[in-house]
């Protein structure tokens, strides 16, 4: 592509700009992501290979404030980017912001703020620990060898496969071969329809681990009353029959070793189901517990008669 080295003009092929190139673009130009912009006129760039969004971005020109190292977008066309994404956008903290704040400040200003713009590697590492403060799931991209603490910290670490480095494929969790932020988004809704599925095979062994012990205490109330056929149970010495009780602890026992332990849950395919299911389930003790002791009452009111 056309530019200038050493006050000269010249074509300078993409992979060999170095710093202090000057480039002079035209329409359909294609260029490395981390050029600077020092004079634009209603400037338009694709960045789908990016972002993954198909509309063009403006770009602008300012003078960067502290570090003229910090690499990244201007503010409003992060702010445009975030919006297109269908992000809340209202405020842009950028890197300068970003060091001068406390660790407290940064805290705060990650539950409120969802763009940043202009950060640098220690920035993004910053940013990460404090979104996990939260107790938030991060991900984390990143190409170049600085970025490498931030993919490392974050829950998720992905780097580029075709523009990273070597270090940040090293201390990413995952590779995104084609460099497209698009396939981020499709390898998420993979994972949601693949962590759904996991969430209802989960839901139905605990179900049916719990209906095993619905079953299992209807049963009990079943013969806890049918231990007399006329007198109700109430006017038995519940401790008269002592093989009946060892048989419902033992019972019992059995049915709480695969539901407590993982070991033995996965030889019997059970689950632990939430506390809160118990009070419904001992409720099945009642049914055919009072179901008997009503037909012993009524016999008893017939014969009496």
């Amino acid at each position: 592509m056309p530019g200038i080295r050493d006050a000269t003009q010249r074509r300078i092929p993409a992979k060999e700009l170095v710093p202090g190139d000057l480039l002079i673009l035209e329409a359909g130009d294609k260029i490395p992501a981390d050029v600077r912009f020092l004079e634009v006129s209603n400037l338009h760039v694709d960045e789908s290979s990016l972002t993954g969004e198909s509309i063009p971005v403006q770009k602008k020109t300012e003078p960067l404030a502290g570090d003229d190292r910090v690499p990244g977008d201007h503010p409003d066309t992060a702010q445009a980017v975030a919006r297109q994404l269908g992000l809340a956008a209202e405020r842009v903290v950028t890197g300068a912001e970003l060091t001068h704040m406390t660790e407290a400040q940064l805290h705060d200003t990650v539950a409120e703020v969802s763009v940043f713009a202009r950060v640098a590697p220690e920035h993004k590492k910053a940013i990460a620990e404090a979104l996990q403060a939260w107790g938030m799931v991060v991900a984390m991209t990143g190409d170049g060898v600085n970025d490498a603490p931030a993919l490392k910290a974050a829950d998720i670490g992905i780097a580029m496969g075709i523009s990273g480095t070597e270090v940040a494929k090293e201390a990413a969790d995952m590779v995104l071969a084609d460099d497209n932020f698009s396939t981020i988004v499709a390898a998420v809704e993979e994972g949601r329809h693949a962590w759904n599925n996991l969430l209802d095979s989960v839901l139905l062994t605990q179900a049916q681990t719990a209906a095993f012990w619905a079953i299992l205490l209807a049963h009990f109330g079943y013969v806890i009353s049918a231990r007399s056929v006329n007198d109700s149970v109430f006017t038995i010495n519940p401790f008269s029959n002592r093989w009946l009780l060892a048989g419902i602890a033992l019972s019992l026992a059995i049915r709480l070793i695969p539901t407590l332990l993982p070991e033995a849950a996965s030889l019997f395919r059970t689950a632990p189901f939430p506390a809160e299911w118990w009070p419904l389930i001992l409720l099945c003790f009642l049914p055919s517990f009072i179901a008997i002791e009503l037909d012993k009452l009524f016999r008893k009111l017939v014969r009496g008669k």
